[in-house]
Order: C-alpha cells, then structure tokens, then sequence
C-alpha cells in the first residue's frame, strides 16, 4: 500500500517562508516564479520520496529524519531531503 507524505506544520512553514525568502534575495525576478520553485520542490517529495532509494542519516544529523534522499534542483542547488517513516493503522 502507498503512503501519504504529511508535512510538519515547521516545515509547511518553512516551505512558505522559503517562497518569500528567494524572491526577497533575488533569487527570482517575480514572486510567482518563486512559489513555482517551492511546488516542483513539494510535488518532488510527494511523487518521489517512496519511489526513490533512501539513503541512512549519518548519526549527527538523525534529529532531522531517519532517512533522506536528495533532489538537485539544478547544476548549483541540491536539497536533501530528511525524513521519518511512520505505520499508522486505521
């Protein structure tokens, strides 16, 4: 069975701070190109995340997720992506 991919409200947060954050440092031209970048980012997650293999989180850095896979965005910027596993039985 697939699972669903639930975001922390920090990290939803984070993803709309992210939106403002790039468009203020320039990163785009026009605000919407910027609210663009953050959706291919989520839609990334949600479509890959159980399709990608995911790789352990070193020690040091478990406290942000048990695992992680990565996504380059382009040539210059690469996210990794931490995240837990979590059953939940209905």
């Amino acid at each position: 069975m697939v699972g669903q991919v639930v975001f922390s409200s920090e990290i939803e947060n984070y993803l709309n701070n992210l939106i403002y954050v790039r468009y203020q440092n320039e990163y785009f031209g026009q605000i919407e190109d910027s609210f663009e970048y953050v959706e291919k980012l989520v839609r990334f997650i949600e479509r890959n995340i159980q399709q990608i293999p995911s790789r352990k989180s070193p020690q040091n850095l478990e406290s942000l997720g048990e695992n992680y896979i990565i996504y380059q965005s382009s040539p210059r910027t690469t996210w990794y992506i931490f995240y837990d596993n979590f059953e939940h039985n209905v």
